[in-house]
């Protein structure tokens, strides 16, 4: 059974927040450690954010793949089903993070066959239809539940300890044509 499945890219296929506070810190910011932010909080948590937002590029275009999500999205894709990326509206302060995500994505996944990429703010993926929600952020999952009868599954992150992570994820959507609803 072939079904849309939503992944949300920033956290669960890519982890720039490491990378982002060492360019930081490397063009004059004062050194923060990732477990200090919150991961969607961090702009509140510097001192410079013009320097913040001048330190993006490099992560946005370099930062290695969260383990495991490759493999398990193509395996995904392999299975018939279709991958939507989802992922952040870019910062009016870096306004080529669209352009350079989807690079990263060309890069790390080849170029896209049918599989999309809908860049939305994070307060707006609620409206994104989909079958399956991967997501690192509780309350986003939430919010979609609310107006989606799919399945949600909270990806593991350090601000979602109790979410599982791609091995579980590929088991639970490759066994079971039908998801139990899970969060």
């Amino acid at each position: 059974m072939s079904r849309l499945i939503l992944v949300d890219m920033d956290g669960p296929v890519v982890n720039y927040l490491p990378m982002w506070l060492d360019e930081y810190h490397r063009n004059g910011g004062e050194y923060v450690k990732p477990k200090q932010c919150e991961h969607y909080e961090m702009v509140h948590n510097v001192k410079n954010t013009g320097i913040l937002y001048a330190s993006l590029q490099y992560p946005l275009a370099n930062a290695p793949p969260i383990k495991g999500a490759v493999d398990a999205i193509l395996k995904l894709r392999k299975a018939g089903n279709h991958v939507v990326f989802l992922t952040a509206a870019p910062s009016l302060h870096c306004v080529r993070a669209n352009e350079l995500k989807l690079n990263w994505l060309r890069q790390v996944f080849g170029a896209p066959q049918d599989d999309f990429y809908i860049s939305c703010p994070a307060h707006l993926k609620k409206y994104v239809y989909g079958d399956v929600l991967i997501e690192d952020n509780a309350q986003t999952i939430q919010e979609w539940k609310q107006r989606h009868t799919g399945d949600a599954i909270l990806f593991k992150a350090p601000y979602a300890p109790t979410g599982v992570e791609w091995n579980a994820i590929l088991e639970l959507l490759l066994s079971d044509p039908v998801c139990p609803n899970f969060i």
